[in-house]
Order: structure tokens, then C-alpha cells, then sequence
């Protein structure tokens, strides 16, 4: 019989960044030009995940002509995220990801902790994997 593929098999230990709540958004632009490609994961003080930040919307409130210097990670944060257990099935957790198209995917360990992101070219790659 075929081993099922986890969700903690996949790439999940790149393209991301973690930073708090109250960060400046200055920071959060410096860490994302650090990964080239990628996202920066919000943490509250609790050090759980409150959202994520994509390069495009820092740009699109640069765009729209806000003033960003005066706002905190947690002011622009995509709060849309889904968070799976790196012992998931995947394949039966692609339901889940289909259903609420969140902006992030999020992978904990057993305890709880913050291990991963999942992204949507690895996802892809994830989908081809289990069609095979």
C-alpha cells in the first residue's frame, strides 16, 4: 500500500518570514526583500498567528496613496488563514483548502507550534504529487 503524503512531507520551511504584531512596516518590507519571493507570517504577543503579508499589499496602500510610515504589521495583515498539522493527510485536508481559499496556508506541529507555510507553488506540486 502506497504511504500517504503528509502535509509535514512537503516544502514548508521556506519562503516566509515571522515577525510580531507591531512591527513597522518598514520592517516588514525589509523582510520581505530578504526572501525575494514569499510572505511574512504575524504573530500576536501570545506568538500565535494573526494573518499574513503579501509584498502586493504594501504596494497597493503605497498606490492608493496611504501613508504606510504610520501603520503596524497588524494595520495591513490578511488575517485569512487556514493552519494545518504537519501530520495532516494532505490529500484529505485539499478539501479544507478548496472550501475556504485562504490567503495562507499554515502548517503546526503536534504541540500547536508555528512550523511552516505552505505556498501555492508548493501546494501545486503537492496536487501533482498525489494525482500521479
Amino acid at each position: 500500500m502506497k504511504e500517504r503524503l503528509k502535509v509535514g512531507d512537503l516544502e514548508i520551511t521556506d519562503e516566509y518570514k515571522i515577525l510580531g504584531d507591531k512591527a513597522s512596516i518598514k520592517e516588514v518590507a525589509q523582510e520581505l526583500l530578504k526572501l525575494k519571493k514569499g510572505i511574512v507570517i504575524v504573530l500576536d504577543k501570545a506568538k500565535e498567528p494573526v494573518g499574513v503579508i503579501y509584498p502586493q499589499v504594501i504596494m497597493q496602500r503605497i498606490a492608493n496613496g496611504e501613508d504606510v510610515t504610520k501603520l503596524e504589521a497588524r494595520d495591513i495583515v490578511d488575517k485569512n488563514i487556514l493552519i494545518l498539522n504537519k501530520t495532516d493527510d494532505f490529500e484529505k485536508r485539499t478539501g479544507d483548502i478548496t472550501l475556504y481559499a485562504p490567503a495562507a496556508i499554515l502548517v503546526n506541529d503536534k504541540e500547536g507550534k508555528l512550523v511552516g507555510y505552505l505556498s501555492p507553488s508548493d501546494y501545486k506540486k503537492a496536487l501533482k504529487m498525489i494525482t500521479k
